[in-house]
């Protein structure tokens, strides 16, 4: 193994830039048992990506999420 390669030692292997594209919906959930809950999905894909190091690239990314609002 390369130790050059390790981030820890060193810092120019770390990081790097990617901008990406995300679209989204959320859904509120205004009356009954679940009133006040949110559901929420995203969708991101890079359009950039410098990656300054050993970083795997990243093709897309899906979040799903389920928020209470208080």
């Amino acid at each position: 193994m390369n130790p050059r390669m390790v981030p820890t030692i060193v810092p120019e292997t770390r990081g790097g830039n990617r901008v990406d594209i995300p679209l989204g919906l959320n859904y509120h959930i205004p009356s009954g048992a679940l009133a006040g809950h949110r559901l929420a999905v995203e969708m991101a894909l890079p359009v950039v990506q410098d990656p300054s190091g050993p970083q795997l690239e990243t093709d897309w990314i899906l979040t799903a999420e389920w928020q209470k609002v208080f």
